[in-house]
């Protein structure tokens, strides 16, 4: 991974509105500085959000991490610990468990992985 990378979970919130939307951000060259600066967010629900309603007044770095993947499994973790799929607060449509970011039979394979090493790690 590129040293200037720094993977991040955050949380956004419209609290007059109680919703809300846990996401992460791993992209190369990702800072937690640029979180609603440069980088609102890839989700669809909350541009729209956004657009309807104006910028969110809750906006915090959740967790800071060295490795993407490890970013990734767990906003999968703490998504589904919340319960984001049952809950109309959250703008999160999923919580990301069977989304593979790999393409093909490898990506899959790299997936199952991963988790499994993330399973085994505890997070």
């Amino acid at each position: 991974m590129d040293t200037n990378t720094i993977p991040y979970t955050y949380l956004i919130g419209w609290s007059s509105h109680n919703k809300w939307y846990y996401g992460v951000r791993y992209a190369t060259g990702c800072n937690p500085t640029e979180l609603w600066k440069s980088y609102k967010t890839s989700s669809k629900y909350v541009k729209q959000f956004v657009k309807d309603n104006g910028d969110p007044d809750i906006i915090q770095i959740r967790k800071i991490f060295s490795d993407r993947n490890l970013a990734r499994f767990w906003e999968t973790k703490v998504l589904s610990r919340i319960g984001v799929i049952n809950d109309t607060k959250w703008l999160n449509e999923t919580n990301n468990i069977a989304i593979s970011y790999e393409k093909g039979i490898e990506g899959s394979l790299k997936a199952a992985s991963i988790t499994i090493a993330a399973i085994n790690l505890n997070i």
